[in-house]
């Protein structure tokens, strides 16, 4: 997915919460369950995750496992990421986030001390609760720290983003 796509999705979250009733009730968030698709360049990745938010705070937790069959053998991956940071009312049920985020990936089947690789950014992007119980998020990452399998650092700028549906509790 590119970065034009999950600008477009930003901006259809953005003209559908314009477009709609004023008086729409406020929804006040609670424990959330769902899927999110982050993409980075070339890699997309699928997650699980669990979550809170309110009117004010955004948090999330998700998983992901990955099995790859290479020209060397098998390589399997257990990847974690999260999210925190406040939640600021734009319109109706549109909202403004931002915050840290954070992934870490470990490659199972190696058991030595460098099969982890780690990143460390900030994040911003809206979230559109439709109704009270169905929450969709859009985000992108300006900025993250990278630390690779092999050792190397990436700083990376703009280089991925992430839409999720979550189901509120």
């Amino acid at each position: 997915m590119s970065k034009k796509f999950f600008f477009l999705v930003s901006t259809v979250f953005s003209l559908s919460s314009l477009f709609a009733k004023c008086e729409q009730p406020l929804y006040h968030g609670g424990f959330t369950a769902g899927m999110n698709v982050t993409s980075a360049l070339v890699e997309t990745n699928y997650y699980l995750t669990f979550g809170y938010v309110n009117r004010f705070f955004s948090c999330d937790f998700g998983t992901n496992y990955a099995f790859f069959d290479t020209d060397i053998g098998d390589v399997n991956f257990l990847m974690l990421s999260s999210h925190i940071g406040p939640r600021t009312r734009l319109f109706n049920n549109l909202y403004v986030t931002y915050g840290l985020s954070g992934l870490y990936e470990i490659q199972i089947d190696v058991p030595s001390t460098d099969s982890a690789h780690y990143q460390v950014g900030s994040y911003t992007g809206l979230d559109l609760q439709l109704n009270e119980h169905f929450l969709f998020k859009s985000k992108i990452y300006p900025f993250s720290y990278e630390h690779r399998f092999s050792g190397s650092v990436l700083y990376n700028v703009f280089r991925s983003g992430s839409l999720g549906a979550e189901y509120v509790f």
